[in-house]
C-alpha cells in the first residue's frame, strides 16, 4: 500500500459506508508527504493507492492506473477561488478564472 498522509478514522468511516473495509499495514510500504510522489509510484506499479479524483484522473484516462472498482468517496474538503475585490475587471483574470472552470466541469 502506498501512503500518503491522510485521516485514516473518517477514511474507514467513508470506506465502511460504502461496504468496504480499509486494512492498511503500518509497517509495511512506502511513505510520501507529497500525494503527487504518491500517485507516481503508483503508475510506476508500486504499489495500490487510494486517491483524489483531481490528482489521478489523467492516468485513469490515459491507462496508466486502474479503478478495481466502481464507487468513489465524497471528500469533506473543497477548493475555493477567491480574488480581491474587482479583480475580474482584468481581462487577464477572467480569463484565467474561465479556464479553471472549464479544466475543474471537464474533470
Amino acid at each position: 500500500m502506498i501512503k500518503h498522509f491522510v485521516n485514516l478514522g473518517r477514511d474507514r468511516l467513508a470506506c465502511k459506508s460504502k461496504g468496504l473495509l480499509l486494512v492498511l499495514f503500518r509497517r509495511s510500504g512506502v511513505r510520501f508527504e507529497s500525494a503527487a510522489y504518491a500517485v507516481e509510484a503508483a503508475v510506476q506499479g508500486e504499489g495500490v493507492l487510494l486517491g483524489r479524483s483531481a490528482l489521478v484522473s489523467a492516468d485513469l484516462a490515459a491507462g496508466r492506473l486502474v479503478r478495481p472498482f466502481d464507487l468513489s468517496l465524497k471528500s469533506r474538503w473543497s477548493y475555493y477561488v477567491v480574488d480581491p475585490q474587482g479583480a475580474l475587471r482584468h481581462r487577464k483574470v477572467r480569463a484565467f478564472r474561465d479556464w479553471l472552470f472549464s479544466e475543474m466541469a471537464n474533470g
